[in-house]
C-alpha cells in the first residue's frame, strides 16, 4: 500500500489541533494534581504521629494515617500513565497537522485510545469496588455491633 501525505479537511485539522491543546492542558493539570497527591501522601505519613486517631498506635504514628499516605502515593502513581498518554497525544496531534504525517496521526489516535481505555478500565474497577463496598459495609457494621 502506498503511503500518502495526511489529507484532512481544514475543519478536521482545527479539531485535531484543538483536541491536542485540551489534552496538553489536562495533562498539565494532571501533573499538578499528581505532585499535590505526592506531597499530601508524604505529609500525612510524616505527621502521622500528630494526626493520631487513636486506632492501632505504632511507634511513629497511626497505621491508619500511614495507610492514607500510601494510598495518596499509589493514586499519584496511577496518574502517571494517563498523563503520559495525554502528553504524547497532544504532541503527536500538533506534529500530525504541521507535517501532514500519517505516522503522527496514528500516534495521536493510539495514545488517545490508550488514555480512554485506561479511563474505561478504571471506571469498571471503581464500579466493582463500589458494589463490593455496598456488600461488605453492612456485614462489617453487623460484626462491629456484635
Amino acid at each position: 500500500m502506498e503511503e500518502k501525505d495526511l489529507q484532512l479537511l481544514e475543519a478536521a485539522k482545527e479539531h485535531v489541533i484543538s483536541t491536542g491543546k485540551w489534552m496538553k492542558f489536562l495533562a498539565i493539570l494532571g501533573c499538578i494534581g499528581a505532585v499535590f497527591m505526592i506531597l499530601c501522601g508524604i505529609c500525612v505519613m510524616a505527621f502521622s504521629g500528630v494526626m493520631n486517631f487513636g486506632f492501632y498506635d505504632v511507634p511513629g504514628g497511626s497505621i491508619i494515617t500511614i495507610f492514607m499516605g500510601i494510598f495518596y502515593l499509589i493514586m499519584a502513581g496511577l496518574y502517571i500513565y494517563p498523563i503520559l498518554c495525554l502528553l504524547r497525544a497532544s504532541k503527536a496531534a500538533q506534529m500530525a497537522v504541521e507535517m501532514n504525517s500519517n505516522e503522527q496521526m496514528v500516534e495521536f489516535l493510539s495514545n488517545s485510545k490508550s488514555f480512554w481505555k485506561f479511563c474505561g478500565i478504571l471506571t469498571i474497577v471503581m464500579l466493582a469496588l463500589s458494589v463490593l463496598m455496598i456488600i461488605i459495609a453492612p456485614i462489617a457494621v453487623a460484626f462491629s455491633v456484635m
